[in-house]
Parts: structure tokens; C-alpha cells; sequence
């Protein structure tokens, strides 16, 4: 996350496809094309993985990245998204008490270099929550082969933010760890969680 001059709040989460010193280059190549771009976009999500992808494709061949970007609004009332084939966080709506569903459109990045990416966006109010996440949270197996999957992260999710909870990332993490059964989870796994 990294605050803009107007005081906007820009967001990135990304997982480059494999591991190892290729996988760790990429990134690499992600986080400097971020810092890179951001001010040159305007901060605008959308203008960030364009620039995001073209220079991934220009600079790596054959390696991929599922990424999403996002920005809140200076005076916090707002959010726009933008996706390259990540999942979409998980957004609690407070004043509803239910989750918003988001629903956005995008290619992986590395793929293709002239892909577009929309921005979708959408107003936050008191009690609003944002968990991003990678797939590595959501795609570790059990001992019994079950995935840990979106519904239960989704579920828990509800169940602490309903309950005042305040280690939200903590209590996600012991309950992940409890699923997979094991000290060494399978993939990366990154969380980034906001309240308003």
C-alpha cells in the first residue's frame, strides 16, 4: 500500500505463476513497475496494470502473474478496483451487514501485452472491511485432500466481524494452519485487511 500525493491510498496484490528464482525475478520486476508507474497513472488502478502488463511482457517471456490493484479515496468514502486474474477481496458492506459483490473482468498479466483492464467502483462507509488475499489461502489442502476454499475464508470472515473480533489476519491464520493439518503450508500465501 502506498499513500499518493493527494492523499489517496494505492493497493496492489499480486502471485507470479511458479516459485524459485524465476518466480522471485518476476516479482522483482512487479514491485519496481509499481513504483515505476504509480505516479506516472495517476494512481488510477486500471492505468496501472496496463502499464503493469506491457512492461511484464516486454521485460519476461513466458512467466505470469495474477494481480489486483485498487484505491481508496482520500477521504476514505471510496473505492475503485481493477483486476488482472486475481480473486476479488472479500468486501463487507457495514451498513448492510453483508458482503458486496464484485463483479470485474480481467487478464492475468504477462499474457497479453495490449490488455485492457476496467476499474469498477464503489462508495465505503463506517463498518466497511477489505480482505485481499492470494490463492494460497484459499486453494491449501487438508490432510483429507478438501481445499480451505473462498466460502470458509468468507464464512470466518463474517463470523469475526460479527463477533467484534480485532486479530481478524491472526485468527484467519491459526484456523488455515488448522486446516492444513502441517507446520509448511503449500504455496505463498499473502493477506492485506482493511477496516473503515
Amino acid at each position: 500500500a502506498t499513500r499518493l500525493a493527494d492523499g489517496s491510498l494505492s493497493i496492489i496484490i499480486a502471485d507470479v505463476v511458479g516459485h524459485g528464482i524465476t518466480a522471485a525475478l518476476a516479482t522483482g520486476v512487479l514491485k519496481s513497475g509499481y513504483t515505476l508507474f504509480l505516479e506516472k497513472s495517476g494512481g488510477k488502478p486500471g492505468e496501472i496494470m496496463s502499464m503493469l502488463n506491457r512492461h511484464f511482457c516486454t521485460t519476461l517471456s513466458h512467466v505470469y502473474a495474477t494481480c489486483y490493484c485498487a484505491r481508496i479515496a482520500a477521504d476514505g468514502r471510496g473505492v475503485v478496483f481493477a483486476k488482472g486474474g486475481h480473486h476479488h477481496p472479500l468486501f463487507w458492506k457495514g451498513g448492510r451487514g453483508e458482503f458486496e459483490s464484485v463483479k470485474l473482468s480481467g487478464t492475468g498479466i504477462g499474457i497479453m501485452p495490449d490488455s485492457a483492464y476496467t476499474e469498477i467502483e464503489f462508495p465505503i462507509g463506517p463498518g466497511d472491511r477489505l480482505l485481499f488475499f492470494t490463492d494460497g489461502v484459499i486453494e491449501q489442502h487438508g490432510p483429507d485432500g478438501s481445499m480451505y476454499s473462498e466460502e470458509r475464508l468468507r464464512d470466518l470472515l463474517e463470523a469475526l466481524i460479527g463477533s467484534g473480533e480485532r486479530d481478524v489476519l491472526d485468527v484467519i491464520m491459526r484456523d488455515l494452519m488448522r486446516h492444513a493439518g502441517v507446520t509448511h503450508l503449500e504455496d505463498d500465501i499473502t493477506m492485506l485487511y482493511l477496516e473503515f
